[in-house]
């Protein structure tokens, strides 16, 4: 049977991975369950799994120990990695960490759909727009990506230069494309399926 991890300290630092920098002023708004820090406090130590920056992580992490007095151990790696990660632990039937965050929402709806993960709905989670709420309490947005083509100028002429994801169908870019791999990274899985869904 797999073990479950602490539920206390998932609850309260949702809250904050959803609003980064605005989550003092979301937090002294909504306030905190004094019973549920409490709880949390009891148990010791926070461990995390994210594939968003690490200097974001780590400030994230540091205002949640600050705040709380709770120990946080987190560890930094791509979807792909944390992905590993997770599976590894459910093969051997204990799950370490407490959050988790991934860049491919096809993960966590499959980790849903499999009953790893725990629905949460933070109640300063309506600060956020309505399209990035989650109805069912298990995707927290925490920042939008955006992805762009860059190109070498010393490579690449202006007339030939891509003005848009379409253009990069054109013969003259076999073999002088690049991106990071799909089984591994996010953004990755986003070109190859922009691709298929718009162009065949």
């Amino acid at each position: 049977m797999i073990k479950r991890r602490r539920f206390t300290q998932v609850v309260i630092f949702a809250a904050i991975l959803i609003f980064g920098a605005w989550w003092q002023e979301a937090g002294a708004q909504s306030g905190y369950d004094p019973k549920l820090v409490k709880a949390a406090q009891a148990e010791g130590g926070l461990v995390i799994y994210g594939a968003m920056r690490r200097n974001q992580l780590s400030e994230l992490a540091t205002l949640f120990q600050k705040k709380f007095g709770i120990k946080v151990q987190w560890t930094r790696k791509s979807t792909g990695g944390v992905t590993r990660m997770v599976e590894a632990e459910r093969l051997a039937k204990i799950l370490r960490w407490d959050v988790v965050g991934v860049g491919d929402e096809s993960v966590i709806r499959r980790w849903m759909n499999e009953g790893v993960l725990a629905s949460y709905f933070p109640a300063n989670a309506r600060f956020l727009p309505e399209k990035y709420q989650s109805k069912k309490g298990y995707l927290k947005n925490v920042y939008i990506n955006l992805y762009v083509i860059a190109y070498n100028k010393t490579k690449v002429s202006p007339e030939e230069v891509p003005k848009n994801w379409k253009d990069l169908l054109h013969p003259r870019w076999k073999g002088r494309m690049s991106m990071v791999h799909p089984r591994t990274a996010t953004a990755g899985r986003i070109f190859l399926a922009l691709g298929q869904d718009r162009y065949g």
